[in-house]
């Protein structure tokens, strides 16, 4: 069974939804729908100062709402892919290494405070540390991070809600385009991915699988390219503006440029998607000093539809919903959803037939120890009784042979010793008198298998009764013999205490 995964986009002139499925092997877009937006009104006098996000909105919840009940998406969570007019996309340096997550958010955030003119409590961001080898030299933390107000993002959210789906992730077009380069391999050259919408281009630096610097510029298809009809039932051609196209150059290469200069990221190959994408990437490849690339050599494209290259931004925000959490997602702090399970939803499928696999060789593996097990008692007892018939003369079981063994094996006198020689030593140790008690001066100490001997010397012979009284409270100690007291040249009495053990 896989788990259905969408994206939406909403753009000043269409909806795109991209639909997929997640499977084993992760996500794949299978549809990409765009519907054709009304044109906006022209505004009157009392409605000159209407809100961008407002008319856009207006013009789009019928037709967003239509094609979510068409492809059958209500009720279901999905990637909202925010206009990039309302996102914030900053590269930010720190002067310290990299910090834990909880810290770095601290520091980007009071960073982005002091940028935006907006309080901390008035947007939402989110950010990723950028490799260290990219920071051009210095040991500082590089950061590229992005913010939406809070006003802006709650305001998307709720649309999505009216339009009939739940917005579980929210990301700008550049934050979509950096789950492009998630699906790259880490050693993968570094990349420029150019995309064009009718009024805005989208700079994107890609390196490894990460996106390393990001731009937007304000000038877009419809400022470069003037279509014409050639002929009578022709197709379009592209003709460019030519003070529009130089502009339109200027600004990519300064946006190019800027990446090279704070990162020192030198991209090897330029990819053109969006409106126009073949025309502009055919005249503008040889200003850019790059050769230019196809789709297929920064993203999977065996994953993605037909007209990826066209909408790549919400195919890749689709794409994001078979991984883990997207980079950029600004759906954070007080818009972030408590207990979001969601990938739980995702992976339900892989789970469940993870553990079917696990149960099923456990029981397989089971299976077999008990019939190896069977086996080997089978084996066994057939022996058993094979042997017993020569000792015995008859055949018996293993119990009945040990039952039958039990009395001669208890008779049988254990050869490991009660106590070792090291053990007395440390007992006779124990029970001599403390120095307080008496003045002992051992000359010799003697352990046998059934004999001990202590010779030495005492001040008086009180001290030598106290020695022996206290061997004698050893229980293994028996039939106790003292030589003859004799007195030492200074004074001291010296002795021979013995004694019968059966301690060994």
């Amino acid at each position: 069974m896989s788990e259905i995964v969408f994206a939406v986009e909403v753009t000043s002139s269409a909806v795109c939804i991209a639909v997929g499925t997640q499977g084993l092997r992760g996500a794949k877009v299978e549809r990409l729908v765009v519907r054709d937006l009304p044109l906006p009104t022209p505004p009157s006098a009392a409605a000159a100062t209407v809100d961008a996000d407002a008319e856009l909105q207006a013009r789009a919840k019928p037709v967003l709402a239509a094609m979510i009940a068409e492809l059958g998406l209500r009720g279901h969570a999905g990637a909202f892919v925010v206009p990039d007019r309302d996102v914030f996309t900053r590269l930010l340096t720190f002067p310290f290494a990299p910090l834990r997550r909880a810290e770095m958010s601290a520091a980007v955030g009071g960073e982005l405070e002091g940028m935006l003119p907006l309080e901390l409590d008035e947007l939402v961001f989110s950010f990723d540390v950028l490799p260290r080898a990219t920071a051009a030299g210095d040991d500082g933390a590089r950061v590229l991070a992005q913010a939406i107000p809070l006003r802006d993002a709650r305001g998307w959210l709720d649309f999505a809600d009216a339009c009939g789906f739940t917005a579980i992730t929210l990301l700008s077009p550049l934050g979509a385009l950096a789950e492009v380069a998630a699906g790259r391999p880490k050693t993968a050259a570094p990349a420029v991915l150019i995309h064009l919408e009718s009024d805005r281009t989208d700079v994107a630096v890609l390196a490894g699988s990460k996106l390393l610097f990001a731009r937007s510029i304000g000038r877009g298809a419809d400022d470069v390219v003037r279509w014409r009809q050639a002929g009578a039932g022709g197709a379009a051609q592209a003709a460019f503006d030519e003070a529009g196209l130089a502009l339109w150059l200027r600004d990519v290469q300064q946006s190019i440029q800027a990446s090279h200069d704070k990162l020192g990221v030198v991209p090897t190959m330029a990819v053109f998607s969006g409106q126009a994408a073949g025309a502009l990437g055919q005249v503008a490849g040889a200003h850019l000093g790059v050769p230019v690339g196809g789709l297929a050599e920064i993203m999977d494209t065996a994953a993605a539809p037909a007209g990826t290259a066209d909408h790549i931004t919400v195919v890749a925000a689709a794409l994001s919903r078979g991984r883990d959490k997207p980079t950029f997602d600004l759906r954070q702090g007080v818009l972030a959803i408590a207990g979001d399970m969601s990938f739980m939803r995702a992976k339900a499928s892989v789970l469940a037939a993870s553990a079917a696999a696990i149960l099923l060789f456990a029981a397989a593996a089971g299976w077999a120890a008990y019939h190896k097990q069977n086996k080997a008692y089978a084996t066994l007892s057939a022996r058993v009784k094979s042997e017993s018939i020569e000792l015995f003369g008859s055949a018996k079981d293993a119990k009945t042979v040990v039952d039958e063994a039990g009395g001669a094996l208890t008779a049988v006198v254990s050869p490991v010793p009660k106590m070792t020689a090291y053990d007395i030593f440390v007992e006779i140790n124990d029970k001599l008198p403390g120095k307080d008690k008496v003045t002992l001066d051992v000359t010799s100490l003697e352990i046998s298998a059934d004999k001990i001997s202590l010779r030495g010397s005492a001040k008086t012979s009180d001290e030598i009764d106290l020695i022996d009284s206290a061997l004698k409270a050893i229980s293994c100690f028996s039939e106790p013999s003292r030589g003859q007291t004799q007195t030492g040249p200074k004074g001291e009495k010296t002795f021979q205490l013995a004694y019968k053990q059966t301690c060994m």
